[in-house]
């Protein structure tokens, strides 16, 4: 039971950084050729990118525990080796 549980939050982990990538493509393919007026100024240039990181936001903080902890020590393990 626990081996199926443990298969079905890597499954689901999978498909939450697909999310996030996803969402990173279209923020850079929406904002590759709009500058800061444009941004303010077009309404559906502006939503498509806050859309975009509002998916990429709720994909970050939907991942499992497990996730969480292996990218955390992974960036202080990266922090740590860069300090020395």
């Amino acid at each position: 039971m626990q081996r199926e549980m443990r298969w079905s939050c890597m499954e689901r982990d999978q498909e939450l950084l697909r999310d996030r990538f996803g969402a990173v493509q279209d923020v850079i393919q929406f904002s590759a050729r709009v500058d800061f007026e444009e941004f303010v100024s077009n309404k559906a240039v502006r939503y498509a990118i806050l859309h975009s990181l509002t998916i990429l936001g709720e994909a970050a903080g939907r991942v499992s525990e497990d996730l969480r902890a292996t990218v955390w020590l992974g960036m202080s393990a990266s922090i740590y080796s860069d300090a020395s």
